[in-house]
């Protein structure tokens, strides 16, 4: 599988979940994440499509995006129609954001990491696993979202959204649903940390989460947040430990608010990472954390907890759901 993304942790995830079922990725090309801006055009993106296309080690494609401007997912639309190869369009967020119908027999269009990697799944003739039963206990109140990964903050908007109504953010799903303040939060919330605002002048939030985990404790002690929704992503360049870092947060928070908060992490990586993926998710666990190896399953374990209804997973079964 070949992968182009103007998603950096969107790629991670999708390559993350393909490595968990044996499927290797031949190349994991990032052009940017403004490069489906009308401005730009996707010049990086189409290239890297021709790219893939002539390679022969790949045998399909995977094309990761938050919403692109209209005419150049148009135009992406048309590029991949005309490739002899099957190719996955994920454009993240709402299914009204972008293109509906398929450029020809070989293009799917999609709308979460969740299903570009369960798309990708089905053309080798395999499936994601269903997921693990999500946890049955429910603490009533705002759902708060802090994440490293901007792209799993957005698929975690997406899916929310539906149960949950409006989600307020710094790059939110729609304009309305913007912050006044990046401070400041409103009901469910959610927050990339690795916006550029607040990026500036400091190291990515993968590579030092410290203001993210600054926030959670704010926010596990609020008495109006019922769920606390975070994410832990591994890899060389990323944090050492920051499970390590986090745990003693989850583990307080859930001391001091007893049985009124609930803690869900999404741990993004693969057996071969330094930071040992099993180590980091029980780290996790032991603190008091739900923990999935799936953004999307976090997203809507977020939502069960806080008294919502959810629908089951992409590919699983919802009678083992149930």
């Amino acid at each position: 599988m070949g992968l182009v993304g103007a998603s950096g942790t969107g790629m991670q995830e999708v390559s993350c979940l393909l490595d968990a079922i044996g499927i290797g990725i031949s190349q994991a090309i990032g052009v940017g994440g403004r490069d489906l801006s009308a401005d730009v055009g996707g010049l990086m993106t189409h290239r890297a499509l021709d790219l893939l296309i002539e390679d022969p080690e790949t045998g399909s494609i995977v094309v990761l995006s938050k919403p692109p401007d209209p005419s150049v997912a148009d135009g992406l639309v048309a590029h991949a129609g005309d490739s002899p190869k099957p190719i996955v369009l994920g454009f993240l967020g709402s299914a009204g954001s972008a293109p509906q119908g398929e450029g020809s027999e070989f293009v799917q269009i999609v709308h979460s990491l969740e299903e570009a990697a369960a798309c990708a799944a089905a053309l080798h003739g395999m499936t994601l696993p269903a997921p693990q039963p999500a946890p049955r206990e429910v603490t009533p109140g705002f759902v708060r979202g802090l994440f490293c990964g901007g792209s799993l903050c957005y698929e975690a908007m997406g899916i929310a959204v539906e149960a949950l109504g409006p989600v307020w953010s710094n790059t939110p799903l729609r304009p309305e649903w913007g912050l006044p303040a990046i401070g400041s939060a409103i009901g469910h919330t959610m927050l990339d940390f690795g916006d550029e605002v607040l990026t500036d002048g400091r190291p990515h939030p993968m590579i030092d989460p410290s203001l993210r985990n600054e926030r959670a404790i704010r926010e596990a002690l609020d008495p109006s947040v019922g769920v606390l929704l975070l994410d832990v992503v591994l890899g060389y360049g990323a944090h050492p430990d920051p499970a390590g870092e986090l745990a003693p947060i989850i583990e307080e928070a859930l001391g001091v608010r007893g049985g009124l908060l609930s803690v869900v992490v999404a741990v993004c990586g693969t057996e071969a990472d330094p930071q040992d993926l099993e180590h980091q998710c029980r780290l996790l666990e032991s603190a008091g954390a739900f923990v999935t190896r799936r953004s999307a399953d976090a997203a809507r374990f977020a939502v069960a907890a806080s008294g919502a209804a959810m629908w089951p997973a992409v590919g699983a079964d919802p009678e083992a759901i149930a």
